[in-house]
């Protein structure tokens, strides 16, 4: 007896069956795949009766009885309960199913031949990044300023990155290259950290180096530090996304000069004026007094 398992349709979470090109392949976790399967007597005597076992729909020791397939002959039977698509099957790449079946016949039973076939799911992984800054401060890092700018050289802009998962794979790591950072494909093992980036879930990375200001940063006609960060994610299947970016400004305002002081100008001088103009007039009065007498 030999038997072939085939898949008979993939619907999806709402019954709907795939059609077209999107026909014999899964899509998403909640989709539906009915299946079937061909038994072929492969013997010399009639089979009157089936037991099937089949793990992934839960069917244990169906029986299939008042069935005649004649030597040489074949039969097709329907498994009712589909199988429902979980999320470790997407991420698998495909689902794997066995039935196994033993046939009856007038003269005892025939070895449990089983019957395998794989249906492949459509995996589409992606992601996006948003890097930002998380703060700035002076090179000693005793300051931190408010203004979100930096000033001097020497002074350090921290990152962080936060990659959102958007495709329809789990995502076991991701690779970041980020050059003004002195990151050279970082590999992040989501996986082992047990933070495997699910499908809509997100992730921070904190970068661990700041970027130091440099002198030709302040000095350029527009005071703003560009840095872009790339990031790949990789599936549990070694599928990597497309490479994807995130640039983030960080405007800078140098220092200004300290004034020079001025001479002092307070009361003390103002009193010494007056002072001056007041011996001056008494000194002409005197000397017109002196020319009325003499005259």
């Amino acid at each position: 007896m030999d038997v072939t398992k085939s898949v008979r349709k993939i619907t999806d979470k709402a019954d709907k069956e795939y059609t077209g090109k999107k026909a014999g392949k899964i899509h998403a976790v909640g989709d539906k795949v009915y299946y079937q399967f061909t038994v072929k007597n492969t013997g010399n005597v009639t089979i009157t009766k089936l037991t099937v076992n089949d793990d992934l729909l839960n069917v244990k020791d169906l029986v299939i009885d008042n069935i005649k397939i004649a030597p040489g002959q074949s039969a097709t039977y329907d498994l009712q309960a589909p199988h429902v698509v979980t999320q470790a099957d997407i991420d698998a790449g495909k689902v794997t199913n066995v039935v196994k079946a033993i046939g009856t016949t007038p003269g005892g039973d025939t070895p449990e031949e089983p019957g395998k076939t794989d249906t492949p799911t459509e995996q589409q992984p992606s992601l996006t990044v948003v890097k930002s800054v998380t703060k700035i401060t002076s090179a000693d890092g005793s300051k931190v300023y408010s203004d979100h700018k930096y000033h001097k050289s020497g002074d350090k802009v921290y990152y962080e990155f936060k990659i959102t998962n958007t495709g329809n794979v789990t995502l076991n790591k991701v690779i970041i290259n980020d050059a003004k950072l002195g990151m050279k494909n970082v590999v992040v093992d989501l996986a082992q950290m047990k933070q495997a980036l699910h499908p809509g879930q997100s992730y921070v990375y904190k970068a661990k180096t700041p970027y130091v200001v440099k002198q030709s940063d302040l000095d350029q006609k527009v005071n703003t530090v560009v840095n872009t960060v790339k990031v790949i994610g990789e599936t549990p299947t070694g599928e990597r996304t497309p490479e994807t970016p995130s640039t983030v400004k960080t405007p800078g305002e140098p220092e200004k000069p300290a004034q020079p002081k001025l001479p002092a100008t307070g009361d003390q001088g103002s009193v010494a004026s007056l002072m001056g103009i007041l011996v001056s007039m008494i000194g002409a009065m005197m000397l017109i007094f002196t020319r009325r007498k003499f005259s």
